[in-house]
């Protein structure tokens, strides 16, 4: 099933890439190309050291691809992150290929709006920071989602897998004012290597949106989320029915919060996933005036289980902030908060923190340099796979950055 997905992927690249390419005539003047590509390449350093892992040090080459394409109203964008990390001292445990590939199209009619995405990755651990989940690649230290659906908030070494992420969203507008929304997701997670839980799960859900002011917009929402695990009877639905609001209230700041009952039912009465009503709560705020970003996210509701629970309730506390200066230095810092503890009776729980900070220059026009600091702490109670990590994992990386067309930010070169 994967290898299909991957191919039919590389089809719809293919496609899309070679549709895009082409030249249209223009009225007057000469032809002109309809999509840009912009590239480049790192090669960064890291030290790690764990008193449970033990050290580590290791050299990730990579590259990153971006290609924007289409007309205003069907935009076409693709984006590549990956290459790999090769250990060159201590102890094996994070090398390996490292794959990152986003998809997003755009269709738009004169009322309605069409969207398709898919993110596809293939990682030698657990996501943490960075560019497709791998840190000291030299960019600010973004990191993987921590709301909505995720499907790796546990930190776990040697443990490759492949996640595949396929969205759809469909929006029409009823009045000025009102839109109908309604979207769905198909998403799996494959461990290669036997050594977690595979997960296939499904999203969809539906709601209306209502633009109260210039400001201010209210919404309801309901949404249906199924988890089923591979050679496994167990599986578990999921609905919830939540009312959001979000508020701008300044130029660069504004803030949304979403709250209502989350019902857990299983599909199999003898897998110790009880039946049980909770909430589904996700909040936060931004801000941004001209060289300053700064972000804060609270969720909290389920997932599937990181690979290693059966159904677990997911809490995450995340906030980042980032400082150009003078267009040619970034800094960025990050910390989070992330607990989950298994559905299934008996389960144990994880939790853990994670802190980074990082500082990225451009160098002339064409080169960038950067380091970075980043540490996570996790522990666990109770029954858990073997491959969780528990812990404290810190690493300090080194990077050099190469674009041969030229850095316009020096965060995403």
């Amino acid at each position: 099933m994967m290898m299909k997905t991957i191919a039919l992927l590389g089809v719809l690249v293919t496609v899309s890439l070679a549709a895009v390419a082409q030249v249209e005539p223009a009225a007057t003047g000469p032809a002109r190309a309809t999509g840009t590509l912009d590239y480049s390449l790192h090669d960064s350093v890291t030290a790690w050291w764990s008193a449970v892992l033990g050290s580590q040090e290791a050299n990730s080459v990579s590259g990153v691809v971006d290609y924007t394409a289409g007309k205003a109203r069907q935009p076409l964008s693709v984006s590549y992150s990956g290459g790999y990390t090769f250990n060159i001292a201590g102890e094996n445990y994070d090398s390996g290929y490292f794959q990152n590939l986003r998809l997003a199209q755009t269709i738009s009619g004169r009322k309605w709006r069409l969207r398709i995405g898919d993110v596809i990755t293939y990682l030698p651990q657990a996501p943490t920071l960075g560019t497709a989940g791998i840190p000291g690649l030299g960019d600010p230290l973004t990191g993987p989602p921590t709301t909505g659906n995720p499907s790796q908030t546990v930190l776990t070494q040697n443990t490759h897998t492949i996640n595949n992420m396929t969205t759809a969203s469909f929006s029409i507008p009823i009045t000025f004012a009102i839109s109908l929304i309604a979207d769905g997701t198909y998403q799996i997670l494959r461990y290669p290597d036997l050594n977690g839980l595979d997960t296939t799960a499904m999203y969809g859900g539906g709601g209306i949106t209502d633009r109260l002011d210039a400001r201010t917009t209210l919404g309801g929402d309901v949404r249906e989320s199924r988890y089923s695990y591979s050679g496994s009877s167990i599986a578990f639905t999921t609905t919830s029915m939540v009312v959001s609001i979000s508020h701008n209230w300044s130029k660069g700041f504004s803030t949304h919060a979403a709250v209502g009952p989350d019902f857990i039912s299983s599909h199999e009465s003898s897998t110790g996933i009880p039946s049980s009503t909770n909430l589904s709560i996700t909040g936060g705020a931004s801000y941004h005036k001209r060289f300053d970003t700064i972000s804060l996210d609270y969720y909290h509701g389920d997932n599937g289980g990181s690979g290693v629970f059966y159904g677990a309730q997911f809490n995450s506390l995340s906030a980042s902030y980032s400082r150009m200066i003078e267009k040619k230095t970034i800094l960025s810092a990050r910390f989070g908060w992330v607990q989950d503890s298994g559905l299934q009776a008996g389960s144990g729980s994880s939790s853990g923190v994670f802190a980074g900070a990082s500082f990225s220059r451009k160098l002339g026009k064409q080169f960038s340099f950067g380091t970075s600091y980043t540490a996570t702490e996790q522990t666990q109670t109770g029954t858990i796979a073997g491959t969780a990590f528990s812990g404290l994992l810190q690493g300090v990386s080194v990077s050099l950055g190469y674009a041969p067309r030229g850095m316009k930010n020096v965060g995403q070169r």
